[in-house]
């Protein structure tokens, strides 16, 4: 019996992670330069939100905000806090004190609602996360419920992500429990990120993927240090990572990436090229990799800004299997 709820990074392998230079991600912020206060263990626990919520600072002393990556668009509140984003298939509104994050999709076969609970610490960067979900269709009934806590290095770089998990599922007049564990850490060698290595273990069922990143000569500096698709598993609602939620990302773009995926059954390996172009101003502009596509920005301004996401436009790419995160359902 494969469950719904699990995991939280994964899928290493169909999508990877992107990053940049010397400049820093603090309170939502993305630049490059140092945090005063680095949080190894998490911590913190604001719940008011960012108002520089996916800011970024470029060199000449400007301000941006993020307002689509690649297939992700975002929308802000009028005082700069996120207020939504699209992710392609779902739509998640944001609510604050607590900071809460809702999602609610619905197609002809199955109906989902989940809701996460965000803890920020002293950076602004996510600290830990409590989610609760209910998924129906016409076979069965399944409750979720996990916690989540990050660790981040001195330098503001995310380090660890563990999720526990555990739930129950109803089908043919059955009940199931299971409980869930998923564990990621991230290898850096000053501000290159070198290796992301996820871990997950359910009942008897385990599975694991290694990222190795390279650079090359003509490794592109990422002087925005922000993170960007093109290496970046979209199942850890990767939106944060675009937003600045999750830390500072690398000082350097990877030209390529190696992903090994192991299951209890099969072993994939792919190699991906990466390639860049930027903007006058040092922010990415496209991306190529495992994902390919554009970064759009707004002006930012003092009220902060108000930027549309797309309509959600729900289909039937869902089907049974695992949901190995508790951010998004692996839809096949």
């Amino acid at each position: 019996m494969k469950k719904i709820f699990s995991n939280f990074i994964v899928r290493m392998n169909k999508k990877v992670f992107v990053f940049a230079t010397a400049a820093v991600c603090a309170l939502g912020t993305v630049s490059c330069g140092g945090d005063d206060d680095g949080d190894e263990a998490g911590g913190g626990g604001s719940s008011a939100g960012n108002t520089e919520s996916g800011v970024i600072q470029t060199p000449t002393g400007g301000a941006v905000r993020v307002a689509q990556a690649g297939e992700y668009t975002f929308s802000y509140n009028s005082d700069g806090t996120l207020a939504s984003f699209f992710d392609g298939d779902v739509t998640y509104n944001a609510t604050y004190n607590p900071f809460t994050l809702s999602s609610h999709y619905k197609s002809s076969s199955f109906e989902e609602t989940i809701s996460y609970v965000l803890s920020l610490n002293n950076n602004g960067y996510i600290s830990g996360v409590s989610t609760s979900g209910v998924y129906t269709s016409k076979e069965e009934k399944e409750v979720s419920k996990g916690n989540g806590s990050f660790s981040y290095d001195g330098s503001g770089h995310l380090t660890r992500a563990v999720f526990k998990g555990s739930g129950s599922i109803e089908e043919d007049g059955q009940k199931y429990n299971y409980t869930s564990k998923s564990d990621y850490t991230f290898t850096w060698d000053g501000g290159k990120l070198v290796k992301a290595v996820y871990n997950f273990v359910e009942g008897d069922e385990t599975e694991s993927t290694v990222v190795e990143y390279t650079y090359g000569s003509d490794a592109v500096q990422n002087v925005t240090c922000q993170y960007v698709p093109a290496i970046i598993d979209d199942d850890m609602i990767a939106a944060f990572f675009y937003l600045g939620y999750y830390g500072k990302g690398p000082s350097v773009l990877p030209t390529s990436c190696k992903v090994t995926y192991n299951d209890d059954e099969d072993t994939y390996v792919n190699t991906y090229s990466c390639s860049y172009t930027l903007n006058s101003d040092g922010t990415v502009n496209t991306f190529n990799g495992i994902e390919n596509g554009t970064m759009i920005y707004d002006n930012k301004t003092a009220s902060g800004s108000e930027t549309a996401a797309k309509s959600v436009m729900m289909n039937n790419k869902h089907a049974k299997g695992l949901h190995k995160n508790f951010f998004k359902r692996i839809r096949k």
